[in-house]
């Protein structure tokens, strides 16, 4: 058993190290959940609420993205931009870590990827937010984060 004073020393050790490594722990579960997020439109065409975002109406429009090689049963934000689409010039645009808080701000990269965000948020709702299930999975990810953390100092 500790001593109060070796307690106190494993809960300095546990909080220090938190502060060192929460701000690239922050980083990375942005990139995690960015990538959830491009998935999820991609490959099956749904908001953070999981309702389909829409599907493509236009016979000219779906002409276009068939012969561009894209799939035409949903709306999966893959044909402005090329590649990835849109959503591939979306990234970490802020980061900042204040007083015990870290922040981190995915958005459009560019100010064309930032106002097609916009207007597809308009239209379909923010498209770049987690479900509850990503969102649960990002938490997992968290409480793993502090396990091991706390292993290490010991306490």
């Amino acid at each position: 058993m500790d001593t109060p004073e070796e307690f106190i020393e494993k809960i300095h050790k546990f909080q220090n190290r938190l502060q060192a490594e929460l701000p690239k722990f922050v980083n990375k579960q942005a990139m995690n959940a960015t990538g959830l997020i491009i998935n999820r439109i991609q490959e099956r065409g749904l908001n953070a609420d999981e309702t389909q975002l829409g599907i493509y109406t236009s016979t000219p429009y779906k002409n276009k993205r068939k012969k561009a090689g894209r799939q035409t049963d949903y709306v999966d934000e893959t044909f402005t931009r090329g590649g990835a689409g849109m959503l591939g010039s979306t990234g970490i645009v802020q980061e900042s870590y204040s007083e015990g808080v870290a922040m981190v701000k995915v958005a459009g990269r560019d100010e064309f990827t930032q106002n097609k965000l916009d207007w597809n948020g308009e239209r379909y709702g923010d498209i770049l937010n987690v479900t509850k299930a990503e969102d649960q999975l990002m938490l997992d990810n968290f409480e793993e984060f502090i396990n091991d953390l706390i292993i290490e100092a010991g306490i």
